[in-house]
């Protein structure tokens, strides 16, 4: 199952610093109120979220990838978009190949997402990494694939300084040229 859980999102030291903020609250009289939501996205074969955005419009944006979604019965690439309480605003799936993963996302400054991954064209083919540009509705506006020998893997992306993206990732091909 697809799932987001906001009030589980919290990193390990975030909750730490928020456990201190609520105890000291809790010390001095301060009333606190939340608004959570946990909600499940999918169906009912193997799907999996891997990140999860809030967007500029205070929404979320969740990636992942997905087999219950597309015509072909592999995983996909699977995003969905949701409003601030949880409802789903879209959610596509992005089939390019024989299997397609998405690890990470990011806000691109037009209001797009650039979602990095891996990608397996053909039945026994190694991983190539996969970088897509979606727009805020979900469509597909272009995708890169960076082929090398062996698996090529991108788990994370940053914008960098002169508006392109540093991906981080995993190879197994040779670092010698």
């Amino acid at each position: 199952m697809f799932r987001y859980n906001i009030e589980k999102s919290i990193k390990t030291s975030q909750r730490l610093s928020l456990l201190g903020v609520l105890f000291a609250a809790c010390l001095f009289g301060v009333s606190l109120q939340a608004q959570g939501w946990e909600k499940d996205f999918g169906g009912a074969a193997t799907d999996e979220g891997t990140s999860v955005i809030q967007t500029l419009d205070h929404g979320f944006l969740t990636v992942g990838f997905s087999e219950s979604f597309g015509e072909d019965n592999d995983l996909d690439v699977y995003v969905v978009k949701t409003d601030i309480d949880g409802n789903i605003v879209w959610s596509k799936a992005y089939d390019l190949g024989y299997i397609e993963h998405g690890y990470k996302v990011l806000e691109a400054a037009d209001g797009g997402f650039v979602i990095v991954g891996d990608i397996i064209s053909r039945f026994g083919d190694s991983k190539d990494l996969l970088l897509l540009k979606i727009s805020k509705t979900g469509e597909l506006l272009w995708h890169r694939v960076y082929e090398k020998s062996g698996n090529q893997i991108g788990w994370s992306i940053t914008k960098a300084i002169n508006g392109g993206y540093i991906i981080a990732g995993e190879t197994s091909d040779s670092l010698e040229n």
